[in-house]
């Protein structure tokens, strides 16, 4: 806490041993951290979020760490700065280290970690995306998060959920991760699966599309069946494709991966 007299920071109690022992709460706020925490120097650290979604969580945060100093707000902006070398300690050696936005680097003690679905988590609520995007003929799930080169790539080298790397040219070091459609659903559900963590908007705003479009993949397995029997009837792939008005891209796809169904009965 800064004091106006003195120009100093006044040590406010904090639990310093937070991260003495690893659990999916220590996991979750080490990846928020990662993402969208700020390490001054050897003592200190601070969080900030915007809104009231924002200063929910660092009140969660707060109550988490045991930690009862200031909440600065600025217009819709809320931050805290909390002094503990034992955790700045601990955090760095999760490469959480100042000036990290362009450095930073996969923590390999989560690599093939029970616990990496909360660190993953915590990056993301800490700094991705959960949304809409407009193919041109529907809405579907769009899930992403950014990080530099080599955690964006380590990332992909050891998840079971694929996806392509996309380097983001205005940007320097800075690489996407993007998730869509059904690959997006298969993501959250293991990103948010399991529970003892704060819970944020992100996650709330997943379960709520994924709750909208959960028909829509039932309703494919039964386009597949149709597909299936057109094709074995003679027609041909984009002549199915416009008989049951979807992209004919998705025919050749289901084609090329062996997913088309056939009807059971």
């Amino acid at each position: 806490m800064h004091d106006k007299l003195t120009g100093r920071f006044q040590r406010v109690e904090v639990n310093d041993h937070f991260l003495d022992e690893m659990s999916g709460l220590q996991a979750w706020f080490i990846g928020f951290m990662a993402a969208d925490g700020c390490v001054k120097d050897e003592t200190f650290f601070s969080i900030s979020q915007s809104g009231e979604r924002g200063l929910g969580l660092i009140l969660e945060i707060k109550k988490m760490l045991n930690y009862n100093g200031k909440t600065y707000t600025n217009l819709n902006g809320h931050s805290i700065q909390i002094c503990s070398k034992p955790i700045v300690q601990k955090l760095k050696e999760f490469n959480i280290v100042p000036r990290k936005s362009l450095i930073y680097e996969f923590p390999e003690q989560f690599v093939h970690n029970d616990l990496l679905d909360y660190f993953m988590r915590g990056y993301i609520d800490g700094d991705g995306s959960v949304g809409y995007y407009h193919t041109g003929t529907t809405n579907v799930l769009c899930l992403s998060f950014v990080g530099t080169e080599k955690f964006i790539l380590r990332f992909h080298e050891i998840t079971d959920h694929a996806f392509r790397p996309r380097k983001i040219k205005s940007a320097t070091n800075l690489y996407e991760a993007r998730y869509y459609g059904e690959r997006a659903i298969k993501f959250g559900r293991w990103l948010w699966g399991r529970s003892g963590v704060p819970s944020y908007y992100k996650e709330e705003k997943f379960r709520e599309v994924e709750q909208s479009q959960r028909p829509k993949y039932v309703v494919y397995d039964e386009i597949r069946g149709r597909v299936f029997d057109l094709i074995q009837g003679g027609c041909k792939p984009m002549d199915a494709a416009r008989r049951l008005g979807i992209p004919f891209q998705s025919v050749y796809r289901w084609i090329k991966t062996g997913r088309l169904i056939q009807p059971q009965g």
